[in-house]
């Protein structure tokens, strides 16, 4: 019965990585060093495992994505651990993205002819670049770290789901399902930190999974341009005299307005890759 039930997709990106996050977020609440915000790429590892099992071989695209977030965590750990403060600390997490960006797409981009290739690439590279770096701008402000990755997760599961990618769907939402644990936790908990751990992992994860639905299965690009949106909407001013729930609730029916639209551009509009 136990086994059966870890084979329901909502056990596996919903309920598993919800209760990772949640358990890490409330052991850790007090943490200087932000360790609350592993629970999000942890959430994501667990589902990984539970879909793929531990096994790397033959080294697929979906593989490679599981293995480069597991790198992604222990970067995001040693620099906020030890290189906190590093001039160049953007600059190399951009540099770790680019070479787990080639090493995902590479295979792919190479069958496309022509200055289409590099149109895409370029596009595709952009995308995950820019939820890096604005993500990373989140690495203090938990509220919009933890609602940009809550929406961000939900939403490219869901486009993956309706681009015809069930895997990169579930992969995604997992994400999401913790992040709304942390959410929960920072109503409960105002000292809660989630650094570089929570935003690292999660720009390059969600990165890389809106770009392999759109390169390896069938989601429209223009959802990508709506997802985007979402860290730019987590930006909106809160009024200083909400209070804690009322905030959280003004900013998450933000991001969600960028969501539903890319949602719904997945599931209306065909295609429009020229590949």
């Amino acid at each position: 019965m136990q086994n059966n039930l870890l084979t329901y997709p909502e056990i596996q990106s919903g309920f598993m990585p919800f209760v990772i996050a949640l358990v890490i977020g409330v052991v850790f609440k007090s943490n200087k060093f932000a360790l609350a915000g592993v629970g999000v790429a942890l959430g994501f590892i667990a589902t990984a495992l539970l879909l793929n099992g531990f096994v790397f071989s033959p080294l697929n695209g979906t593989r490679k994505i599981v293995l480069v977030g597991i790198m992604a965590l222990i970067i995001a750990g040693v620099f906020q651990l030890n290189l906190s403060s590093w001039r160049y600390r953007r600059v190399t997490l951009v540099f770790f993205a680019v070479l787990a960006f080639l090493w995902v797409t590479w295979p792919v981009l190479m069958r496309i002819e022509g200055i289409n290739k590099w149109a895409i690439a370029m596009g595709c590279s952009a995308y995950m670049l820019w939820h890096i770096v604005s993500l990373d701008s989140f690495k203090d402000k938990p509220l919009q770290a933890s609602s940009s990755v809550f929406a961000l997760g939900f939403g490219t599961g869901i486009s993956a789901i309706f681009g015809a990618s069930a895997l990169y769907g579930q992969l995604s939402v997992s994400m999401g399902a913790a992040a709304g644990a942390l959410l929960l936790c920072l109503l409960l908990f105002s000292e809660l930190k989630t650094g570089v751990f929570l935003t690292y992992p999660a720009g390059v994860l969600l990165g890389l999974l809106g770009i392999a639905t759109l390169l390896f299965a069938d989601l429209t690009w223009i959802a990508l341009v709506f997802l985007a949106l979402i860290p730019l909407t987590a930006r909106i001013p809160l009024p200083d005299g909400y209070s804690r729930w009322q905030r959280m609730i003004i900013l998450n029916l933000a991001v969600m307005l960028p969501t539903a639209i890319a949602i719904l551009s997945a599931w209306y509009l065909a295609d429009a890759s020229p590949y």
